[in-house]
């Protein structure tokens, strides 16, 4: 299927697989034209532990048909639930990896699941650096009010520290660094 925009000059194209799903998408120069691409994603799809579709890999390809293109590419698994458990990044013009795995809280306590509730996310790991480095750390059903502050890797003058954040039921600790506060000006 295409779509034209007359007034640019260029297309969007989508290919289907036998089930109906996206399989690719070409963002096209121009109407028919199919090389170079300035831009190509090629979709997979896998079927989780109860047989629903889910998108296993985008490889997305800046340039295609030049010998200066470039690909990204990202893979994930999930459970039966719809959870991401495992992500694998390639970057632009990389030969490594960025590989993350994910644990739920239902994994872990049956009283969750037994309430069918597969949703809360535990734990975030960057798997692929040694060692291993916890990116999010979340608490469930803990009545404190808690800030700590771990220590992540050196930037090379002084220790990085994000803080966890534990407030009545749920407790998260931030992706980035909390901004130091002002004091107010009196």
């Amino acid at each position: 299927m295409a779509l034209d925009d007359v007034t640019a000059g260029t297309e969007k194209y989508w290919s289907f697989n036998s089930a109906g799903l996206v399989s690719e998408l070409q963002y096209r120069t121009a109407p028919g034209v199919t090389s170079p691409l300035p831009r190509d994603e090629a979709y997979t799809w896998a079927t989780d532990p109860n047989g629903n579709s889910y998108l296993s890999a985008d490889t997305t390809t800046l340039d295609k048909g030049q010998t200066y293109q470039q690909s990204t590419q990202t893979q994930q698994t999930q459970d039966g639930y719809g959870n991401v458990l495992t992500t694998n990044v390639t970057d632009y013009g990389s030969l490594t990896t960025r590989s993350y795995s994910s644990t739920y809280l239902y994994q872990n306590n049956t009283n969750y699941s037994a309430l069918h509730i597969y949703d809360r996310l535990l734990t975030t790991t960057l798997t692929s650096v040694n060692p291993a480095l916890t990116l999010v750390s979340n608490t469930y059903d803990s009545g404190t009010i808690q800030t700590t502050y771990p220590t992540l890797p050196s930037n090379g003058t002084q220790p990085i520290t994000a803080p966890t954040q534990s407030i009545g039921a749920m407790s998260r600790k931030p992706t980035r660094p909390a901004r130091p506060s002002i004091p107010p000006t009196t």
